[in-house]
C-alpha cells in the first residue's frame, strides 16, 4: 500500500473515531456532521477513476459500502421514528483504517 493510501486511511480513521466518539457521547449534531463529511470523502474516492485512485476496484467497492453505512447511521440519528436503527456498535465494526489496511 502506498504512503498516500496510508495517509488517507489514517485521516479517515481519525474522522471515523471522531464521529463515533461524538455519537457515543450523545453529541448527535456533531456526529451527524462528521459522518456526512466522511461519507462524502469516501464516496468521492470510491467514484474516482482507477488511474487517479490509490485503491483497487475491490477496495473502492468496500469504501462505497462504508460510506453507505455512515449515511445510514446519520439518517438513523436524524430520525424520530422508533424503527430498527443502524446502531453505533454496528458502525464501529467498519472503521476504514482497520478494514482496508490489508
Amino acid at each position: 500500500m502506498s504512503e498516500a493510501a496510508r495517509s488517507l486511511l489514517q485521516r479517515w480513521g481519525a474522522s471515523f473515531r471522531k464521529g463515533t466518539d461524538f455519537d457515543s457521547w450523545g453529541q448527535l449534531v456533531e456526529a451527524i456532521d462528521e459522518y456526512q463529511i466522511l461519507a462524502r470523502h469516501l464516496q468521492k474516492e470510491a467514484q474516482s477513476q482507477h488511474n487517479n485512485s490509490e485503491f483497487t476496484e475491490d477496495q473502492k467497492k468496500t469504501i462505497a459500502k462504508i460510506a453507505t453505512c455512515l449515511e445510514l447511521r446519520s439518517a438513523a440519528l436524524q430520525s424520530t421514528q422508533s424503527q430498527e436503527a443502524f446502531k453505533l456498535e454496528d458502525l464501529k465494526k467498519l472503521e476504514p483504517s482497520k478494514y482496508l489496511a490489508s
